[in-house]
C-alpha cells in the first residue's frame, strides 16, 4: 500500500510542473527495484508453508525398501502334469528357484537405526535393503512381524540417524492436513528422495475384515494419493508428526489410487513395535473362558432384547478371566470396549487384537431368567449335580423324583462320606426337603411320563437314575413337560447327541432336547485322545481305567450277572467292561471303531485314572506329548484338563472338578506308541460337567 501512494504522490508532483527528469528517472528506477524485491520475498515466503516444512523436516527420515524373495516354481509339462503318469513312473515335476524382488516404504522412528514399515512389505523376504535420502544402503533385519495387524520392525546398524517424532492418533481431526511420503513404484530408487502426496484426513476409526486374514481396525481414510510402493511409509500432519503408517488403496479394476488410501493409526503402530522389539512377536496367548452365540431374532424375542444385543454368553470357564470377571452364562453382551460389535467377525478382529494382560471392557445385560431343573434319581450323581447346582446364581433345581422318602434323601444330601458335609442347611418338610430355605418338591414315580415337570416349572430334566438312556425311554421327560433331558450316563445312539464338554460341545446346534453327557471316563479319556489325534493323528488305540468301585458292585460276595462283580467290590481287583473308548466316536467321529478298552474296579470310593495307549501316524516325542497337554491346560482346555508333573496319588484328586488331570510323570513314547494316563474324580469331575452342560443348553 505503501508504493502505491507514492506512485501516486510523484505523478501529482510531475503534473504539478516541476521537472526533474534524471532524478526522477533514477528514483523510479530504485523504486523499481525495491518492488522487484518486496514481491520475490513475498512469493519466496509464501512457498515456505507447514507442508513444505513438513516435507523438508520429515524427508531425511523416510526409507526406500528393496526385498528379495526366493520362490520355487515347477515347470509345466503334458506328461508331469498328468496324475497316472506320476502315478506310474513316481516321478514329480522338477522345480526351479527364482529371485522376485519387491519394493515398498518405511521411516526411522529412532536414531538407533529402528524402522516401521507393512508385514505384507517384508514377508518371506530372504534380504531386505534400506536406502537413504543420502543415497547409502544397509542390510535390514527383521526384529519382528505382526501379520495380523500388517506391521513390521526392522532395524538397520548405526546411530545418529533422522528419525520422525510419533504422534498421537487419537488427536486427528477430520479435515486436517495429511502428507504422505513413500516410495511409490520405485521412485526412490531414482534420486534417493521420497515422493510427496498430500490432502486431508477424510475419516477416522474405519475397520475391515477378511482382507488377507489381517485385523485392519480404527483406519484413518485419506485422499492423499497412495500409491504401489508407498506401504509402509509415514502419513504425517503439519505438525510434522507421524499420525498413521500407509498401508493400502481402495481401486476400482486396477485403475490404481482413485484418492482413497488408508493408513494404520499410529497409537496400535506403537502398541505393537513395542511388543516385537521386545519379544519378537506378539503374544495372544490367551483365553477369556467364555463361550458366546450370537443372538438372532429368536433369542431375542426369547429374552425381550432390543437390537443392541449382540451376543449370549453359553458357558464361563471354571476359574477362567470370565469368571473372575464375575460373567454368567445368560449374560447379554451389548458393547466391547465402549463400542458396538455387530457381527461375529468383528467381535473376531477385536479378539485377535487383544495381547495378554490387557483389558477388554463389556457392557453386559444381565437377564433375571432363572433356568429351572428337575433331578430324576438322586444317587451319587443326582446328589452331587445337586451340591454344584446350588453354587450356580441362575440354576434353580425345583423337584427330585426318587423312590426313596424325603428323610433318607435329606439325610444323603446332607452328609457324604466321600465329599464331606454340604454347605447349606438342610432339613424336611413334610413330604419335601428344604435348602437354605427353599423348598425342593419331592416326587416317586416310577414311570416318568407320570411326572409333572412342565406344572412344576422344569425346564431341564437330568436323568441320573441309570435306566432310563434311549429315546423311548428318557423322552418320556419330554411328554412329561421338560424342554430338554440330560442323560447323566451312556446313551444309545437314538438320542440327539453325546457330548463331552471341551471336545465336542461347540456342534450342538440348540435344537438337541435328548442329550448325554456321556460316561466319567469318557470325559477323562476324550480330551487326551483329542490332543494326540490333532496333533499326532492316531491310527488306533487301546485304554484301560482303573475304577473306584460302584453301587453296581457288591459289598461281600453275592449273585451278580457279571461273575466278576458277584465278588466282593472292597476287597479284589476286578476286570470290568466298559464301552468309554468306543464311545469316542460318538464325539469324534473320524476315531470311530479305532479305540477299545477294558476297566479294573480297585477297591477305594472315588478317584481313578485312565491309561490310553495309541499308535500315532506322526513323529512324536515324551516332551513334545507333555508340552502339549501343558498348553492345552492353560489354553483351550482350561477348567476341563489340567496338568500335573508331581508324583500324585488317587486321593490327591478327590473333588477335583477338572474331566482330566493329566499325569506327565507317566508319559511313555516307544516308536510311534504313545502311553498317557489321566486321573479323574468319577463323581465331583463328572458332576460339575453335567452343570456345564445344564448352564450350555439353558
Amino acid at each position: 500500500m505503501r508504493v502505491v501512494l507514492f506512485f501516486l504522490s510523484a505523478a501529482a508532483g510531475a503534473c504539478s510542473g516541476e521537472s526533474k527528469p534524471q532524478a526522477d528517472q533514477f528514483f523510479y528506477n530504485q523504486v523499481q527495484t525495491q518492488v522487484q524485491t518486496n514481491i520475490q520475498d513475498e512469493i519466496s515466503s509464501s512457498r515456505q508453508n507447514a507442508i513444505t516444512k513438513t516435507v523438508s523436516l520429515a524427508s531425511p527420515a523416510v526409507v526406500g525398501i528393496n526385498v528379495t524373495e526366493i520362490r520355487e516354481y515347477r515347470y509345466q509339462s503334458p506328461y508331469f502334469s498328468d496324475p497316472l503318469f506320476e502315478y506310474f513312473f513316481g516321478l514329480s515335476r522338477p522345480s526351479y528357484k527364482q529371485e522376485i524382488k519387491g519394493l515398498g516404504s518405511g521411516f526411522l522412528f529412532s536414531e538407533d537405526g529402528y524402522i516401521v514399515t507393512n508385514a505384507h512389505v517384508v514377508s518371506n523376504a530372504s534380504k531386505v535393503v534400506i536406502t537413504l535420502t543420502d543415497g547409502s544402503h544397509y542390510d535390514a533385519k527383521i526384529i519382528g512381524i505382526d501379520e495380523i495387524t500388517d506391521i513390521a520392525l526392522l532395524k538397520i546398524s548405526g546411530k545418529n540417524f533422522p528419525y520422525l517424532k510419533l504422534g498421537n492418533s487419537s488427536e486427528i481431526l477430520v479435515g486436517e492436513w495429511a502428507i504422505a511420503l513413500g516410495n511409490p513404484f520405485g521412485l526412490f530408487d531414482i534420486n534417493n528422495k521420497p515422493t510427496v502426496t498430500v490432502g486431508i484426513v477424510s475419516a477416522t476409526g474405519l475397520n475391515f475384515s477378511n482382507m488377507q486374514n489381517r485385523s485392519y481396525r480404527d483406519m484413518i481414510q485419506t485422499d492423499a494419493s497412495i500409491n504401489s510402493g508407498n506401504s509402509g511409509g509415514p502419513l504425517l500432519n503439519a505438525a510434522t508428526e507421524v499420525i498413521g503408517v500407509n498401508t493400502f488403496i481402495y481401486t476400482e479394476g486396477g485403475k490404481g489410487s482413485i484418492g482413497i488410501g488408508f493408513a494404520i493409526p499410529i497409537n496400535r503402530v506403537k502398541s505393537i513395535v513395542s511388543e516385537l522389539k521386545a519379544k519378537g512377536k506378539v503374544n495372544r496367548s490367551f483365553r477369556t473362558g467364555i463361550s458366546i452365540q450370537p443372538i438372532d431374532k429368536g433369542l431375542a424375542t426369547y429374552f425381550g432384547l432390543d437390537s443392541k444385543a449382540s451376543f449370549i454368553v453359553t458357558a464361563v470357564e471354571p476359574r477362567s478371566a470370565g469368571e473372575q470377571a464375575g460373567l454368567l452364562v445368560g449374560d447379554i453382551i451389548l458393547e466391547v470396549n465402549g463400542k458396538p460389535v455387530p457381527s461375529s467377525n468383528e467381535l473376531a478382529q477385536i479378539m485377535l487384537e487383544l495381547r495378554s494382560g490387557e483389558v477388554l471392557k463389556l457392557k453386559i445385560q444381565r437377564n433375571k431368567k432363572t433356568f429351572n431343573i428337575g433331578i430324576n434319581g438322586f444317587g451319587r450323581i443326582g446328589r452331587l449335580v445337586f451340591r454344584q447346582a446350588l453354587k450356580q446364581k441362575n440354576i434353580d433345581v425345583l423337584a427330585i423324583n426318587d423312590l426313596t422318602d424325603a428323610t433318607t434323601l435329606a439325610h444323603l444330601l446332607k452328609y457324604d462320606s466321600t465329599h464331606g458335609r454340604i454347605n447349606a442347611e438342610v432339613s424336611v418338610a413334610g413330604n419335601d426337603i428344604v435348602v437354605n430355605g427353599k423348598t425342593i418338591k419331592i416326587t416317586a414315580e416310577k414311570d416318568p411320563a407320570q411326572l409333572s415337570w412342565g406344572a412344576l416349572g422344569c425346564d431341564i430334566v437330568v436323568e441320573s437314575t441309570g435306566l432310563f438312556t434311549n429315546r423311548a425311554s428318557s423322552g418320556k421327560h419330554l411328554s412329561a413337560g421338560a424342554k430338554k433331558v440330560i442323560i447323566s450316563a451312556p446313551a444309545d445312539k437314538d438320542i440327539d447327541a453325546t457330548v463331552v464338554i471341551g471336545v465336542n460341545e461347540k456342534t450342538l446346534k440348540g435344537t438337541e432336547q435328548i442329550i448325554s453327557n456321556a460316561s466319567c471316563t469318557t470325559n477323562c479319556l476324550a480330551p487326551m485322545v483329542k490332543l494326540l489325534h490333532d496333533q499326532f493323528a492316531i491310527e488306533n488305540g487301546i485304554m484301560t481305567t482303573a475304577h473306584a468301585y460302584t453301587n453296581d458292585q457288591r459289598i461281600l460276595d453275592l449273585p451278580h450277572k457279571d461273575l466278576r462283580r458277584a465278588r466282593s467290590a472292597a476287597v479284589s481287583i476286578i476286570p470290568s467292561s466298559t464301552g468309554a473308548a468306543k464311545a469316542i466316536g460318538l464325539v469324534i467321529p473320524e476315531l470311530d471303531g479305532k479305540l477299545n478298552g477294558n476297566a479294573l474296579r480297585v477297591p477305594i470310593p472315588n478317584g481313578s485314572i485312565t491309561d490310553f495307549t495309541a499308535l500315532v501316524k506322526k513323529p512324536v516325542s515324551k516332551q513334545a506329548v507333555n508340552d502339549l497337554f501343558k498348553h492345552a491346560a492353560t489354553s483351550s482346555m482350561k477348567g476341563i484338563l489340567e496338568y500335573t508333573d508331581e508324583p500324585i496319588v488317587s486321593v490327591d484328586i478327590v473333588g477335583n472338578s477338572h474331566s482330566c488331570i493329566f499325569d506327565a510323570g507317566l508319559t511313555l513314547v516307544l516308536g510311534q506308541m504313545v502311553k498317557v494316563s489321566g486321573w479323574y474324580d468319577n463323581e465331583f469331575g463328572y458332576s460339575s460337567r453335567v452343570v456345564d452342560l445344564i448352564r450350555l443348553l439353558s
